[in-house]
């Protein structure tokens, strides 16, 4: 947790777990999740509430009327969602409070339901009845009939998670395939007068989709297997652009050499050799970002799994 927004929250009375804090805010259940490397909305804002198609409507054009900069509303089945931005997390800071406050407000003078009501069904709760539940990262608290419905749901998708049968050998063919794509995708670039690591994300995006789709579980040896099939493949396929490369000159020059002997031979030229390591590095760089992703990805799913 940013030690800023850290600050912020724990002044505001919110209970922070992670990078989520939860507490209450003008009478309305809130939870800040705060993710400093998104891009678009860094900090998410989920007021639970039960409103009306009327009443949503009403909330978001009142909510548009003010005009905050770097600030989108939406609903979900939760209540209002809020995704709020700004050039630097101090100036976000200072304007936070107006914010909150002008969101509350709208939100009573349309009476939406504050957190005396479950944000589902609508019906009254109070703390000693009321279950608290993890849903999207988030701690709501649900009347018992909502409560219970929604931990039998997750009850039985853990469930069919845990008895899912896990193929790792037709899960490494899907992750064979999305290494191939990018191998290919390499190939078609350099044709094209490109050496691209867009092959690199084309490799594991692919990759991890079609490891799924084949029956192998997301876990971590799912992570394992994707990163070396994908590391190994990428290596492979600047390679094999650089050995193909080297077998077209050597054939433009009349030599009779073999595309790895003339590899050879070009490698003992300076800027040959600094042009070969710096495209391996940069498609390397970028297999890591997008193992880096899927890794990620894995993380928020096995999160959501064992909550």
């Amino acid at each position: 947790m940013n030690k800023k927004f850290e600050k912020y929250f724990l002044e505001k009375g919110l209970n922070i777990q992670g990078n989520v804090a939860t507490g209450k805010i003008n009478g309305y259940e809130v939870n800040f999740e705060l993710n400093v490397y998104a891009k678009q909305n860094p900090l998410l804002i989920n007021f639970s509430t039960f409103t009306t198609p009327e009443q949503k409507n009403e909330i978001l054009k009142k909510l548009r009327s003010f005009g905050f900069k770097f600030i989108q509303y939406d609903f979900n089945s939760l209540g209002l969602i809020i995704g709020a931005n700004d050039i630097t997390i101090g100036r976000l800071l200072k304007r936070l409070d107006d914010i909150l406050d002008a969101v509350t407000e709208t939100l009573k003078e349309v009476d939406a339901k504050d957190s005396n009501y479950c944000p589902l069904c609508g019906s009254e709760i109070n703390d000693l009845e009321s279950i608290n539940c993890s849903i999207e990262n988030y701690n709501i608290n649900l009347c018992p009939v909502c409560g219970e419905g929604y931990n039998k749901k997750m009850e039985e998708e853990q469930k069919a998670y845990d008895e899912q049968p896990n193929n790792y050998l037709k899960g490494f063919g899907g992750a064979l395939i999305g290494a191939l794509a990018g191998i290919a995708i390499a190939f078609a670039l350099y044709l094209a007068g490109f050496i691209s690591s867009l092959s690199a994300f084309v490799a594991v995006l692919l990759g991890s989709f079609l490891y799924k789709k084949f029956g192998g579980k997301q876990n971590k040896v799912m992570v394992v297997i994707l990163s070396l099939t994908t590391l190994a493949s990428m290596v492979l396929a600047v390679y094999l652009v650089y050995i193909f490369a080297s077998y077209q000159a050597a054939v433009e020059e009349g030599l009779s050499y073999s595309g790895i002997e003339a590899f050879n031979i070009l490698m003992e030229n300076d800027e040959f050799q600094n042009a070969f390591i710096s495209d391996m590095v940069m498609m390397l760089l970028f297999s890591f970002i997008g193992i880096g992703w899927t890794v990620y990805d894995l993380y928020k799913n096995l999160r959501k799994s064992k909550k």
